[in-house]
Parts: C-alpha cells; sequence; structure tokens
C-alpha cells in the first residue's frame, strides 16, 4: 500500500468501528468467520457476566469477589469499550452498546479543578488518581467514535484528553541524565506518595492519540501541526532515544528515580511497549512520509516476535513461549498495532499469522476458555498466563475484554485484505470479469491481459483484488492482482506499451525466500557451454533449457503482436531460467526455476498436462496468512 494512501486505512483500521462487515460466508468455513463467531461469543459473556446495564458499567470480576468494588476501575472499562467497538465493527452489534459505553465512560470524567481527564475509578463513587496511560486508551476509543460517526463531541472529548496528556509531560529535572527531562509521567503528579516513573505505556500511546488527531485534523485545522504532531513526535522520540535498547530494538518499560537522585531504567519488555511504539510509528510514517519511522516499526516487530517465540515455519509459538507470560490486555494492544503493521508491510505475513497463532493457542487452551450458551468466559490464571498453572475461579473484565478485542481484530483485518472474497453481483459488464470459484474479479486492463495472454491454464484464477504494492526488485509502488500461479503489476509510465503490464518476478522471489539462490542448481555454468539437441544454453543467466521444459517456454508466450510465439513473448511471460532442472527437496518434483515462473514435470500426467505450473501466486498469499 502506498505510504500516501495509508492514513485513512490506518485509521479505518486502528478505529475500527463501522469501517466495514464480513463477508457472507458459513460459519466456521474461514478463520475470519470462525473468529467472528469466537469474537461475538467471548462478547456475550462479557456483557451477560459483568455489564450492569442500570449504571451502564461493568464489575471488576466474575463472579465478584469478597474486595471488590461496586464498579471496574476505568483501565478496565477503557478496555471494555474498546472490544465494544471492535464487535460492533462486525456488524453484530447495534450502535445502541457503543451509546451506552459512552454513557459509562462519562461516569469517569472528571471536569473539576485543573485541566479536566478521566479518573481511575467512578467520579460519583469518590474518583481517584488519574494515569495517562488510561486516557490515552479512552482517547483513542472516542476517536474510533468520531471517525466512525463525525460525532463533534467525541472529537472535543479526544482532543481533551490528549491536551491533558500534554500536561504529564515533565517539564523539568526529574533525575540527574540525559533523561531527567521528557517523557510523560505514568500518574498525575504530585501524588501520595510520590511516583515519578515516566513510562513508555504513558508517553507511546499519548502520541498515537495525538497522530491520530493529527491525521483527523489536518485538513480543517490550520494548527493542527503544531497543536498535534510536533508534541506526539516528542514523545516518540524520547522513548525512542531513552528506552529502546539498541541491543535488539525492543523498548524497556520506565525511567525511574534512583536512590541516589539519577536516572535508571527498569528494563522489563512487555508487548504494549512494543506495540505502542510500532503503531506510533507507522503514524507518524504516515504524517511525515519519512521512512525511517517503518523501518524502526518493522524492526521493533522482527525483534518482538522473536523475543515472544514466535516461529515463523510453524506459525505457531514455542512451547509457553514468552507471549503467553504478557497477558491478553498487553498482548491485545501489541497485536492491534501488528495489524497496523500488515497493512503496510503487505509482504510479511508474521504479523496476522504470530496473532491467529496466540488466538487460536488461548481458545484451545480448554481448562482456561469455558463457552456456555450465555458466552464465552476466560479463567486465566493469577498471573495471566494460560500455561502457568490451574485457572482461576472468576474471570477479570480486562483480561475478558482483551479476548474479544484480539478475536474481533482478527476477523475484521480479514475483512480489510485485497484476499477477502466479494459478493456475486449478479449482472455482467464488459469491464470486468467475476469469478465464483474465487469469488474475485478480474477489471479492465487486467483482465484484457488475462485474456489476451493465456487465461486460466498459464495465470489461474485471481485470488485477489487489485491493491497497490511496493515492488521488491525496484522499490517502486505498483497496482497489483495475484492470482493462482502469478502478480500482475500495472506500469503506468508504461502505459500505451505492451508493457503496462508486467508480471512478478514471483520465481526469482519464491527463490530467494526458500533460500535455494546458493545451491548448486542455481549456479551458472561456463560461458559457452555448447547446446546439445535436447537443449539450448542461455548466456544471460548461464542455465539451460532442456527437452519438454524447453518445448513449453517456447510454446508459451505473451501476445505482443509477433507472428507465432516469439522469444521475447516466451521471455516475457516466464522470464530467463536461473536454475537448472533439479529434483525439489520439497515435493519430490523435477522443477526449473526461472525468472517469473517454476516449471514442476508430471510424467503421470496426460498430454499436455506434463509440465506444470506451480501456484506461485497462492503459495506467495499463504505465506502471508491471507
Amino acid at each position: 500500500m502506498s505510504a500516501r494512501g495509508l492514513g485513512a486505512a490506518l485509521l479505518a483500521l486502528a478505529l475500527m468501528l463501522g469501517a466495514g462487515t464480513l463477508p457472507a460466508t458459513a460459519a466456521g468455513t474461514s478463520p475470519s468467520a470462525t473468529d467472528a463467531d469466537r469474537a461475538r461469543s467471548a462478547y456475550a459473556g462479557m456483557q451477560n457476566h459483568f455489564y450492569l446495564p442500570q449504571a451502564a458499567l461493568y464489575r471488576g470480576n466474575y463472579p465478584p469477589q469478597p474486595n471488590d468494588r461496586t464498579y471496574s476501575y476505568h483501565w478496565p472499562f477503557s478496555q471494555a469499550m474498546a472490544a465494544t467497538l471492535d464487535v460492533a465493527a462486525l456488524s453484530g452489534t447495534d450502535q445502541s452498546a457503543v451509546s451506552a459505553r459512552l454513557t459509562g465512560l462519562a461516569a469517569y470524567w472528571n471536569g473539576g479543578a485543573g485541566l479536566p481527564a478521566y479518573d481511575s475509578y467512578v467520579v460519583a463513587d469518590g474518583g481517584g488518581d488519574r494515569f495517562y496511560d488510561d486516557n490515552a486508551w479512552s482517547g483513542l476509543d472516542l476517536l474510533r467514535v468520531y471517525q466512525a460517526t463525525g460525532s463533534a463531541d467525541a472529537l472535543n472529548r479526544a482532543e481533551q484528553v490528549f491536551t491533558y496528556a500534554r500536561s504529564g509531560w515533565a517539564t523539568t529535572q526529574v533525575c540527574s541524565g540525559s533523561a531527567g527531562t521528557g517523557g510523560i509521567f505514568w500518574r498525575q503528579q504530585p501524588a501520595n506518595p510520590p511516583l515519578l516513573d515516566r513510562n513508555t505505556v504513558s508517553t507511546a500511546p499519548n502520541a498515537e492519540l495525538g497522530l491520530a488527531l493529527y491525521l483527523a485534523t489536518k485538513n480543517t485545522d490550520p494548527n493542527a501541526a503544531t497543536t498535534y504532531l510536533k508534541p506526539s513526535s516528542q514523545m516518540y522520540d524520547w522513548v525512542n532515544s531513552h528506552l529502546r535498547d539498541p541491543a535488539d530494538g525492543l523498548y524497556w518499560d520506565h525511567v525511574y528515580v534512583a536512590t541516589d537522585g539519577s536516572c535508571a531504567v527498569e528494563q522489563t519488555k512487555w508487548s504494549y511497549n512494543q506495540g505502542t511504539m510500532i503503531g506510533a510509528g507507522l503514524l507518524l510514517y504516515e504524517a511525515t512520509g519519512q521512512l525511517a519511522y517503518l523501518t524502526y516499526a518493522e524492526q521493533t516487530a522482527a525483534a518482538a516476535l522473536t523475543r515472544y517465540g514466535f516461529d515463523p515455519v510453524t506459525s505457531s509459538f514455542a512451547g509457553t513461549g514468552a507471549i503467553f507470560g504478557q497477558g491478553s490486555p498487553f498482548n491485545a494492544i501489541f497485536f492491534r498495532n501488528l495489524l497496523l503493521l500488515a497493512l503496510v508491510d503487505t509482504a510479511n505475513g508474521s504479523y496476522r499469522r504470530a496473532m491467529q497463532a496466540y488466538a487460536d493457542a488461548v481458545w484451545d487452551n480448554t481448562a482456561v476458555r469455558q463457552t456456555e450458551q450465555t458466552g464465552t468466559l476466560f479463567y486465566f490464571p493469577g498471573d495471566g498466563n494460560p500455561t502457568s498453572g490451574p485457572p482461576l475461579s472468576y474471570v477479570d473484565l480486562t483480561r475478558q475484554a482483551a479476548m474479544v478485542e484480539i478475536y474481533a481484530g482478527l476477523a475484521y483485518a480479514a475483512t480489510t485484505l485485497p484476499s477477502a472474497p466479494r459478493a456475486d453481483p449478479g449482472t455482467t459488464s464488459p469491464d470486468w470479469l467475476y469469478f465464483p470459484q474465487t469469488q474475485h474479479f478480474l477489471s479492465f486492463g487486467f483482465k484484457e491481459f488475462w485474456l489476451a495472454s493465456g487465461g486460466l491454464p498459464v495465470f489461474g484464477y485471481p485470488l485477489t483484488e487489485e491493491f497497490t504494492e511496493l515492488n521488491p526488485d525496484t522499490g517502486a509502488t505498483y497496482t497489483v492482482q495475484y492470482l493462482e500461479r502469478q502478480r500482475f503489476e500495472y506500469h503506468p509510465d508504461l502505459a500505451g506499451t505492451p508493457y503496462a503490464v508486467e508480471l512478478g518476478r514471483l520465481g526469482a522471489e519464491d527463490a530467494r525466500a526458500r533460500g535455494l539462490l546458493t545451491t548448486a542448481a542455481f549456479q551458472p555454468l561456463p560461458p559457452g557451454t555448447p547446446p546439445t539437441r535436447d537443449c539450448e544454453f542461455v548466456a544471460v543467466t548461464g542455465h539451460r533449457l532442456c527437452a519438454g521444459f524447453r518445448i513449453y517456454w517456447h510454446d508459451q508466450g505473451l501476445d505482443l503482436g509477433d507472428p507465432g510465439i516469439s522469444t521475447r513473448e516466451s521471455l516475457a511471460l516466464f522470464g530467463y531460467p536461473i536454475s537448472e532442472e533439479f529434483v525439489d527437496p520439497a515435493t519430490g518434483v523435477t522443477t526449473q526455476y526461472f525468472e517469473r515462473a517454476v516449471f514442476e514435470y508430471h510424467p503421470n500426467n496426460p498430454d499436455p498436462y506434463t509440465v506444470e505450473l506451480r501456484r506461485l501466486g497462492a503459495d506467495v498469499l499463504t505465506a502471508r496468512g491471507w
């Protein structure tokens, strides 16, 4: 996806409310359908066992525990509100639930002395301390409501929250050292007792809030850059300078005052800290176009998945991987921001697959997850780690809401993917073809190219709609569409020529991804290798075309207007050979790689199907978790 078009997509996913509905599929027939069902069941469990409708608030635990207060604190409520907004995006909850959450949220709002903000407990029952991170979560929720409804009240309240966040910036020296000033306190000062910690989680999510406000208002507010972009950038930069571990690029928890008055760092690497810095970096990338922010986000994501035990080969977390010890509330925030990154870094399927692996592991743990007619509840052990021991006899609202968020996020994100199925229009048009086999369209230039250049036998069915993607070879962004065996790319600089639509170099990309380029079959033969009766030598790459693969290569080609099928037309379709024939250890099939294709020899097939093209387009999408 192009950087300049990212803002709307980020807000549509980060602020997911009302941005679409799930495609019509039978329950359980796809991961998105399964996750949607899980989200709705977990939401039903939350509403049936925690919600107190007369007050429009929630209890903190179910069943209530002896020392519980009447209502939950603001932090659990903010996560229940986020869960409500997420499920509303699946069209499974009517908007009255969102209105009810806004009513409940108002119970924590303290407009008294000083800057107005949310207290940690219901104000009418005494209120409580104010926490800058908890205010940020609610500010982001309010922006989600604004994005969906255009509510000026929601936008105004989010702006007030960000004003409050800026008041928490440490403007005077807190401790001796380079981190002595800056950063947002975790709790409002003066506190009793004083708490001078300045955290990643109190600073980074407020940067996200400010940046989302900037993207939402920059076209209508001439002061948006000064009010939102500049302070948010300062927040991000402070965390990056003082809480980023240079060894692995992950973020520590907070700066605190040591006993000697110096600045010290508490070095736990919680998952939500990584997530909020990923999200802030992505929003800064959209706001400024500076690639360094995206690079940091990608580095943080890769390092975090490694640290938390994700195996990209098996798409699972090893053993009792460290991710489980983070707890579902922290992981919900982490994975939410990974989904944002997946919108930009479309070629990396690890983000969605990691989130799915965690979601499946918790659901499959029937000691923790209990589903009844009233919904699903999650009885985590006391430390929140579903693998650590026997579960508690009660459910914590924050953990319950977090699982709703995770399942709803996966289900909704699946609808934003180019691979999400499209409904049959029930009509026809000369501008497009609809394929019920895969529930996708081919339109305009891509349709004409498909029809003129081999159609179904050569390219297969479309597996996505058109979307924009960064080309790994050129670094340029093109409109693309994936089919079973190929990727179509539109090159507007070549419009009006036979090369306006080109094919992706999927053969070369697959060989590189599999680590095959250093193997023997991919090493070029000596220059001047003589041809034989069955083989021709291709000097450009130093490889041969032989026997049936040679015949197939010359018998197929794009239609460039040449008589018959010319060499340049075959070259445009398949590219040069980049390997010799070899038996692929992954399939046991005689195989040869080309720049744009992989040939396979299947001697048991009837003619003319002994040579088949590997489904490289489908393989790419599978690797991405699409």
